[in-house]
């Protein structure tokens, strides 16, 4: 209610008033004056107070909506880190286990070969490099091209050895012509061994940039 509207009042009830005298006239039209200066102040210190109330209300409702959305967007990233984490963690493992097979592929190869060419009899059972393979293409299929280059020199290699030795099924040591046989074969082995070495350094190479990239240290650092 505005002071205006109240003034408005008081001299309205003081005309429907009955006559009374002159100075009782002011003494109460002082009094309305009075009193309706004092009801706007008051309903305007009420307006002012509900006002800064509501806006109270306001501010403290969205600073609770913040504070929650603040928590909640701390919790995302809270988890989205420790998921990273564990994931670092977990494929450090697995390029251990990549690293571990791979060059127990290259020696299980190297006696696989070995009986191939030089045992009486050839061996019945082939090395299995499935785990290479699974792990590559489950965490590291940025290693495809260098685990594939070893898969496939190794392969390159044992079929090299069954032609040669295909060839000569009734060779051993000891017999006619093994001397020269193995010297050929020996010649003939170096440069597919050389590419197998060649092959799993790359993949050693390859492999320990992404130790350091999971370790989050560059090159030089101590």
């Amino acid at each position: 209610m505005s002071e205006d509207l109240i003034r408005e009042i008081a001299q309205e009830v003081v005309r429907q008033m009955p006559p009374v005298g002159g100075w009782a006239y002011y003494v109460i039209l002082v009094l309305c004056m009075v009193g309706s200066a004092f009801l706007g102040a008051y309903f305007r210190k009420r307006g002012e107070t509900f006002a800064t109330k509501a806006d109270m209300e306001e501010v403290l409702r969205q600073l609770t909506e913040t504070t929650q959305a603040t928590e909640e967007v701390r919790a995302a990233i809270s988890h989205a880190d420790w998921h990273t984490r564990e994931w670092k963690t977990l494929r450090r493992q697995k390029l251990e286990d990549l690293l571990c097979a791979v060059h127990r592929a290259r020696n299980d190869w190297h006696e696989y070969v070995r009986g191939v060419l030089y045992a009486e009899k050839i061996p019945s059972g082939m090395p299995q490099t499935w785990d290479i393979s699974m792990l590559c293409c489950l965490y590291f299929p940025e290693l495809r091209t260098q685990v594939q280059q070893v898969l496939e020199v190794t392969e390159a290699y044992w079929k090299w050895a069954h032609d040669i030795r295909a060839g000569q099924p009734s060779v051993i040591p000891g017999s006619v012509g093994y001397e020269a046989y193995a010297a050929t074969t020996i010649s003939e082995a170096e440069p597919r061994i050389g590419a197998i070495r060649d092959a799993v350094q790359a993949v050693d190479a390859r492999a320990a940039d992404l130790m350091r990239v999971f370790a989050n240290i560059n090159d030089g650092a101590t």
